[in-house]
């Protein structure tokens, strides 16, 4: 069992070792003009992903924008009936109350007469 452990360590480190040299002979002999078109290509790629994800979220903002507003259309649509059948119910009652009061003159008017 140790002398398998051993392999194992010993064999993962000469893979580790092989990959380090693999990357650092990769990366001597590339081009650095390469590199910084990869590395743009990499930046213009990513932001290309966070403007959609921006975007996604302008339509889901706007969406519920749209419900908000119609909500405060339908409530103040509500209040300004409220308002109108306040309005109406008031001067129907003022209308009320002086055709009241003008009878009730009248009719003291000629009850005066009487006496």
């Amino acid at each position: 069992m140790g002398r398998l452990c051993c392999a194992w360590l010993t064999d993962q480190r000469f893979t580790m070792k092989m990959i380090e040299e693999e990357i650092s002979a990769d990366t001597q002999s590339r081009d650095p003009e390469k590199t910084s078109r990869d590395l743009f290509g990499v930046q213009l790629e990513v932001t290309g992903l966070l403007l959609e994800a921006e975007r996604r979220r302008l339509v889901l903002l706007q969406a519920e924008l749209a419900v908000t507003s119609q909500n405060r259309t339908s409530f103040s649509r509500k209040q300004l009936e409220q308002r109108q059948l306040l309005d109406s119910i008031s001067s129907s009652f003022n209308s009320d109350t002086i055709i009241l009061s003008m009878a009730f003159n009248t009719r003291n008017a000629m009850l005066e007469v009487q006496i």
